[in-house]
């Protein structure tokens, strides 16, 4: 028996917005992956960011220690005061060696 075409019309009609919404919650779900994707994409970005910032204060820290240090060592290269030997540290009394050194001078 024929099929009517009436009824293979609203079957292709069914068929149809079938698709379509399959295509709409494809779509919509791709659209949720790819707000995902740049959510995540922007966040890797600033951390990153944040990343960099942190290693360019390590190296300003760095360059400040390295000069500091120069600084330091030009002060041991070239001191500001006399050598120790140029002026011994005062005797402390001592009964017995004053007597030794009177004894074997």
């Amino acid at each position: 028996t024929p099929v009517p075409m009436e009824h293979l019309y609203q079957q292709a009609v069914l068929v149809i917005q079938q698709l379509r919404q399959d295509l709409q919650h494809s779509f919509g779900k791709y659209e949720a992956e790819e707000r995902e994707r740049e959510a995540l994409a922007a966040q890797s970005r600033q951390w990153y960011e944040s990343y960099q910032e942190e290693v360019r204060a390590k190296e300003r820290l760095a360059a400040q220690l390295a000069a500091v240090t120069a600084e330091l060592s030009k002060c041991h290269a070239t001191p500001n005061r006399p050598p120790q030997d140029a002026f011994p540290p005062p005797r402390h009394s001592d009964p017995d060696s004053d007597q030794l050194a009177a004894v074997t001078a």
